[in-house]
């Protein structure tokens, strides 16, 4: 299924295809056979989801991106002591550079340093080792280990020097084997996401659930990726990237967003400093469009979906007649609201594209109340969601064009939207009579009559005030057309709906039945039409029909009672 990460990284992949440029590695030999416009992009995030872009399950050797998993395996197997024999400097020279002052897990001589601390046997532990972070069972390519082998003379070098300084124990020849072999490891552009997603993970891989190293170890080994893993690029790259990376000869390429995602790339031709040219021009968009840049969102929190829920779960404030209610209930799990948090930059931004996307529902709102901050990436990758979501709630005017759906201010009148389009209860209706009132409901013909006398009649242009806050309730109003809203002031400022009643229901019953002040203003939507019953005249009835009074008092006790059942499951919800 296509989303709008997929289709972003399509388009990126488009546009970074176009550049040709940068020469094969073609000093091992087995290298300067890859097809130079292979090409793959892979995103995979903490959770587990992925995302692919081109030639993504090419097998090549993973090369030097297997330096900061040596590292980690050593890292779990000695601990502080390869600090102390390795070191963690950067050189500021070539990764291939034959001197040992300073070194670092992440250049030639010192990757071999800390493949001696693993002792001499490449297989199995190293393929277990790595196949860990990448989630499946690895292999080695024997023919470009034969094809490294032949030219290692260089790394045999470093190897015996490091011998002879005393650096390293055993046979040099025997390590620089073992070295290559770890070179020779196939992976695939996948692999690679899913590599660096599991250190974004704090070393628990993302897909299998896995743990391939502690989180103090990932801590270490992105360290010394984020100051060496780009060779003698690795400044600027963590000045203009601001991502820990490691680059391989073979044309791959990862880089970890702590705590979000891992990126993957795969592209053969390589630039002057032996980093891919289009693995370079990957992660440098990705930074950059999707504003990833490490040290920028130090501060990113909690999930951005604050909550979830349906119109099954909670409704809006608007009372509908029983029939339709029970129609809301029935079919309010087609319709869901996402509360959404925080700052939302790319990575925030996926995880609402995928939480909507995997939703059941037919209609779906994104509710931006609590949303400090919507980056440019967000909202780019949210208007991919057009044509999932049919509202937005107090969304910024950028983001409400981008999607163009329907922008709401309040969230309670996006839910009412939704009802109305699942019940197609968009026309207040109108009551034949007074005598149709739920309030009158079983009150003998003969009583009606006499009722009738106690009621007056009333009307209301809409924008009108039917009630006004802190006035004394002295009527009960019977609305037979039209629609009232109720509102209450917010200490902060505003107002906020609590009722929205149509004919057939009531305004002023709770504080009739209890006495006391409104707190709240009620306010005529559209022209309305009403009767009012003065509470002297409902007290009246005492004396004059106990009868008929207790009717009246037991209706209206039923419609403050589905009123607090609706309030109280709302307030579970909420709880939730």
């Amino acid at each position: 299924m296509s989303t709008p990460v997929h289709d972003y990284l399509e388009d990126l992949h488009t546009r970074v295809a176009q550049d040709d440029s940068g020469v094969v590695a073609d000093y091992i030999p087995e290298l300067a056979l890859a097809d130079r416009s292979s090409f793959g992009i892979a995103l995979a995030t903490v959770d587990g989801a992925l995302y692919e872009a081109g030639d993504t399950r090419l097998p090549f050797t993973i090369q030097s991106i297997s330096k900061p998993l040596t590292f980690a395996m050593a890292l779990e197997a000695h601990g502080e002591m390869v600090r102390e024999r390795v070191g963690v400097e950067p050189t500021g020279e070539a990764f291939n550079a034959i001197d040992l002052e300073p070194l670092n897990p992440l250049v030639n001589a010192g990757a071999i340093l800390t493949r001696s601390l693993l002792g001499a046997n490449p297989e199995p532990s190293l393929l277990q080792g790595y196949g860990a972070f990448a989630g499946r069972e690895l292999s080695i390519d024997d023919r470009v280990r034969e094809s490294e082998s032949h030219t290692a003379d260089r790394n045999r070098a470093i190897a015996h020097l490091l011998r002879g300084a005393g650096r390293i124990d055993g046979d040099p020849d025997e390590i620089v084997e073992c070295y290559i072999a770890q070179c020779s490891v196939l992976v695939d552009c996948r692999d690679l996401a899913v590599i660096a997603a599991t250190l974004a993970a704090g070393g628990r891989n993302p897909i299998t659930g896995r743990r391939a190293a502690s989180s103090d170890t990932v801590r270490d080994v992105l360290s010394v990726m984020a100051t060496a893993g780009m060779y003698d690029a690795a400044g600027d790259w963590l000045y203009d990237v601001g991502l820990p990376a490691k680059s391989g000869v073979a044309g791959g390429v990862i880089a970890v967003l702590p705590g979000r995602l891992g990126i993957g790339v795969f592209s053969p031709p390589l630039d002057d400093r032996g980093n891919s040219v289009r693995g370079v021009g990957v992660c440098q968009e990705l930074s950059q469009s999707l504003d990833l840049h490490m040290f920028k969102h130090a501060h990113r929190g909690p999930s951005p979906v604050r909550r979830t829920f349906t119109l099954a779960e909670m409704t809006s404030k608007r009372q509908r007649e029983p029939a339709v209610a029970a129609r809301i209930a029935r079919d309010g799990a087609r319709a869901r609201a996402f509360e959404l948090q925080g700052d939302l930059g790319f990575a925030e931004a996926e995880r609402v594209t995928r939480a909507v996307l995997d939703a059941p529902a037919e209609l779906v709102v994104l509710d931006l109340r609590r949303v400090r901050d919507v980056h440019e990436a967000a909202v780019a990758l949210l208007a991919g969601l057009g044509d999932r979501v049919s509202a937005l709630s107090a969304a910024p005017d950028e983001l409400a064009h981008a999607m163009n759906v329907q922008p709401f201010e309040e969230l309670d009148r996006a839910l009412e939207f939704f009802e109305d389009r699942l019940t197609g209860d968009t026309v207040a209706p109108a009551l034949l009579s007074v005598r149709d009132h739920a309030v009158l409901r079983e009150v003998p013909a003969a009583d009606l009559a006499s009722l009738e006398g106690l009621l007056e009649h009333r009307f209301f242009a809409a924008g009108d005030y039917v009630m006004r806050a802190g006035e004394a309730v002295t009527e009960l109003l019977l609305i037979t057309r039209g629609v009232v809203s109720e509102t209450v002031g917010l200490a902060g400022g505003g107002i906020r709906r609590v009722a929205t009643v149509t004919a057939g229901m009531t305004i002023g019953e709770l504080a009739l039945l209890g006495g006391g002040q409104r707190i709240g203003d009620a306010r005529a939507d559209t022209e309305v039409e009403c009767y009012a019953l003065p509470a002297d005249a409902l007290s009246g009835l005492r004396e004059l029909d106990a009868n008929l009074r207790a009717v009246l008092l037991r209706n209206l006790l039923g419609i403050v009672a589905a009123r607090s059942v609706r309030m109280r499951e709302d307030l579970a919800t909420l709880a939730d």
